[in-house]
């Protein structure tokens, strides 16, 4: 039986799943190789359905975020100080204390209500952060409280980790860079030329037309939505076949209609603005150029790794994860600076003039993001970070148990199997902690731990076992014993007696001896 970890989700959308969403639900399958794995929502939505879709079980519970914890305040801790007196307080405390989890992990920096409510009962806490917490004067107070409630940060990248390195000093909270992968076959690769061939017909585009796209989950100002379609209009007078496509839900109708106005005087067919699509797969293989100008440092920038993984060139603003995105697969000639709209563009029109360049870029992109962003590498970090979690954390896991009834204690370092006949009187029940077997496997092992009333380990085979000292000292008061009663029946003297006794117990002795070194010869 496997180890049960709970994870929460901030977001649930409805009409669509954005990347936070993405992440927590690819770590959970990769999870479930190591637990019984349950997702909690705040409601039903896209991330429950394709959870179900996954057999990925999953409990609605509503959980109050804090918002300030990405943009820190003065209130920041009279926040927390009162969440008790919510009453989700109390309805995720039940679920924690009904479900009994070995181990809780809490979604993004605003999701703080689960790691709050699961330390106050005693259970492991991992945070994992996937957004760039605002630097400003109370940045520290919103560092020191995550540090506070979890065992263990994990951050999507170097960004988002950037502060908890600076401010955290303590060194027994861990913090761990896990960037985003996939699963290729639920990307179905096979049917991309089909699929570019259907989108491509219904956006009434021909093989020579050069789609060029933008694609966010939510839109909103720091998307670069306007600077994307200030890049495309510069383009569009220089390549008469550049077609554009916007692909995301407006989360600011104000600021979508402004950018929308901008374009009114372009040709109709010159740009598509889709709200939803729903597989990704549908919409990045007509793409032929991904831009992402996102101008706020972004946690990790999870569709300039889409546009890798499906062949695309991609151009960027270098804003936070996505800098490391395009440093990491060597497209630092494809980044412009955030904010410079003139420079995007000219990196797009290089690639819109030149096909043959494009292409061979998009081939490039599609290795060099398997290797740096594979399954197999996510897999491997996944793996350090549970058995680092546990070692860097002896206090928790002092006595740890698999899905076998060994139970093991932590001693210096190393983990020492408690003996059966011991186990339930030195390792109380409620305190054992249970593991995936892959991560007990995995952790440093010690000598069988000796118990106090234990029998002592048997002979080495081929070796003489020691006799005490007082079996020998018992054993020639015998022969002393014997040697007076034969001394006796032969009625000789007393002082003849004594000698002759001396002289046997001494030949006795010196025989033994004898024996010994015989028996040590070789």
């Amino acid at each position: 039986m496997k180890p049960k970890l709970l994870l929460f989700s901030h977001l649930c959308n409805k009409t669509y799943i954005t990347g936070a969403e993405k992440l927590l639900l690819f770590l959970t399958r990769e999870l479930q190789a190591y637990y019984d794995c349950v997702l909690v929502v705040p409601e039903e939505g896209q991330l429950s359905a394709q959870a179900s879709a996954y057999q990925i079980p999953f409990i609605v519970q509503p959980c109050l975020l804090f918002y300030s914890m990405v943009l820190p305040s003065a209130n920041l801790h009279a926040e927390l100080e009162h969440v008790r007196q919510h009453s989700e307080w109390d309805a995720v405390v039940r679920l924690l204390a009904d479900l009994r989890p070995d181990i809780v992990l809490t979604n993004t920096a605003v999701h703080a209500l689960p790691a709050l409510a699961a330390k106050s009962l005693g259970i492991p806490v991992l945070w994992q952060i996937n957004e760039a917490i605002a630097d400003n004067a109370f940045t520290s107070n919103a560092v020191s409280l995550i540090r506070m409630f979890s065992d263990g940060i994990i951050g999507v990248s170097e960004t988002t980790l950037a502060l908890f390195r600076r401010y955290v000093a303590e060194p027994h909270v861990p913090v761990y860079v896990l960037p985003p992968s996939w699963h290729m076959d639920s990307l179905e690769p096979e049917r991309w030329s089909e699929l570019r061939a259907r989108k491509r017909y219904e956006l009434n585009l021909s093989p020579a037309h050069r789609l060029i796209g933008y694609i966010s989950s939510a839109i909103y100002a720091n998307k670069g939505l306007e600077h994307f379609l200030h890049m495309a209009l510069q383009v569009s007078e220089r390549v008469k076949d550049a077609r554009f496509v916007v692909v995301g839900a407006p989360a600011d109708e104000t600021y979508f209609k402004t950018c929308k106005d901008k374009v009114k005087s372009a040709p109709a067919n010159r740009f598509h603005f889709i709200h939803f699509v729903s597989s990704i797969q549908s919409i990045y293989p007509a793409m032929d150029i991904v831009v992402i100008p996102s101008l706020a440092p972004e946690g990790f920038g999870l569709t300039a790794l889409e546009g890798l993984v499906f062949g695309k060139p991609v151009v960027a603003y270098g804003s936070g994860g996505l800098a490391e995105i395009m440093r990491a697969t060597g497209n630092e000639e494809s980044m412009a600076e955030p904010g410079n709209v003139n420079q995007l563009t000219q990196k797009v029109l290089d690639l819109a003039l030149h096909r043959d360049k494009a292409e061979a870029l998009g081939r490039r992109n599609r290795e060099a993001a398997e290797r740096e962003f594979g399954a197999g590498t996510y897999r491997d970090r996944l793996a350090h970070i549970l058995v680092h979690h546990v070692i860097h954390n002896p206090a928790i896991y002092r006595l740890i148990q698999g899905s076998q009834p060994i139970v093991y204690l932590e001693d210096h370092g190393a983990y020492r199997p408690i003996p059966a006949a011991h186990r339930f009187k030195y390792a109380d029940p409620a305190h054992v902690r249970r593991l995936p077997d892959a991560v007990l496997a995995a952790l440093p092992k010690g000598a069988a731990v000796e118990m106090p009333g234990t029998a002592p380990p048997a002979p080495v085979a081929g070796t003489r076992k020691e006799r005490p000292r007082r079996r020998r000292r018992k054993r020639r008061a015998r022969t002393v014993r014997r040697s007076r009663r034969e001394l006796r029946r032969l009625r000789i003297s007393p002082k003849r007696r004594i000698r002759a006794i001396r002289r046997s117990g001494n030949r006795r002795v010196r025989q033994g001896r004898k024996r010994v070194q015989r028996r040590k010869r070789p």
